[in-house]
């Protein structure tokens, strides 16, 4: 489902090209080829002049296992500190 949906956008935004990017402040210029209509990309911000990134669910596009909460669960548990000498052992 993710993947159809993923294809869809591209098939409906066309060629589109970079024209600026300013890689320190995460911003960028794109154009559609077709129409020629720029927009401001704002990765830090996650924003963009034609609404689109804004409502993007980035949960959709993430896999739960790499989720805050998941890495949480897995600290959750304490560890076992080895002895020293487990360390070294064959060497």
């Amino acid at each position: 489902m993710v993947t159809s949906k993923l294809h869809a956008n591209q098939r409906a935004l066309g060629n589109i090209q970079v024209s600026c990017f300013d890689r320190e402040n995460e911003v960028f210029e794109v154009r559609k080829m077709l129409s020629g209509v720029e927009y401001a990309v704002d990765l830090r911000h996650r924003r963009c002049d034609c609404g689109e990134f804004q409502r993007l669910d980035w949960q959709m596009y993430v896999h739960d296992v790499y989720k805050m909460d998941q890495v949480r669960r897995v600290y959750k548990a304490r560890f076992i500190k080895l002895p020293l000498q487990s360390v070294f052992l064959g060497y």
